[in-house]
């Protein structure tokens, strides 16, 4: 697909969280990182950002709850990628990970 014709983002927002599909493993566990429900969530994001030719990769995780991702492929350099980043995958991230505070993009 070709970034430059995308006038929506990856990540459909009015399909909301439900748009990926339920993990229950993201519920906090005992001896479960939050690194690891992290990259987890973001397994549920990706195939919605891969249908456009996009992805998303896990880059850290702070103590404070906030997340940098990298966006590649059709997202790195699309217009739409802040809408898909806060609007998609800082809201599913939140929403299934109550520590998660923030979603940060990095080169």
């Amino acid at each position: 697909m070709d970034a430059g014709l995308a006038k929506t983002p990856a990540w459909k927002p009015e399909a909301g969280a439900e748009g990926c599909k339920a993990n229950p493993s993201l519920s906090v566990e005992k001896g479960v990182t939050m690194e690891e429900q992290v990259k987890a969530a973001l397994e549920n994001v990706r195939p919605n950002l891969q249908a456009d030719g996009g992805d998303v990769e896990f880059v850290s995780v702070n103590e404070e709850g906030v997340v940098s991702v990298r966006l590649t492929g059709a997202c790195g350099h699309c217009p739409m990628s802040q809408m898909t980043l806060k609007m998609g995958i800082e809201n599913y991230l939140k929403k299934e990970i109550p520590q998660v505070k923030e979603v940060v993009r990095v080169e």
